[in-house]
């Protein structure tokens, strides 16, 4: 759909005013965005001396999660790498039993 004035942004989102727009209602106007020409999106913004700062909000917000979401694969990878040095270690000790024939130690050296 295309936007073509402020009312039908405002009736869009369900306010009569841009005072009652909330940070709910300020998330769905900015996936809006897309939709409506960029004087009508230019003449609203304007309207919002703080939109600005919500939108550096929303930026920050999304960094934060996207860093949380590094952190937790970086620590999940260390813990799988952890755990196949574990698991080659267990084989290398194996290997290193004297009574095991070549057999067995071929299976052990594939495994690893």
């Amino acid at each position: 759909m295309r936007y073509k004035d402020e009312d039908e942004i405002k009736h869009a989102l369900g306010i009569d005013s841009w005072r009652n727009l909330s940070k709910d209602k300020m998330i769905r106007f900015v996936a809006m965005m897309p939709d409506m020409g960029t004087e009508v999106a230019l003449k609203i913004v304007e309207q919002f001396p703080a939109f600005k700062d919500f939108a550096q909000n929303v930026v920050d917000a999304m960094k934060k999660s996207h860093e949380a979401t590094l952190s937790a694969n970086k620590e999940s990878q260390e813990h799988v790498h952890r755990a196949f040095q574990d698991l080659r270690d267990t084989l290398k000790n194996e290997l290193d039993k004297g009574d095991l024939t070549w057999e067995q130690k071929r299976e052990l050296i594939e495994k690893m």
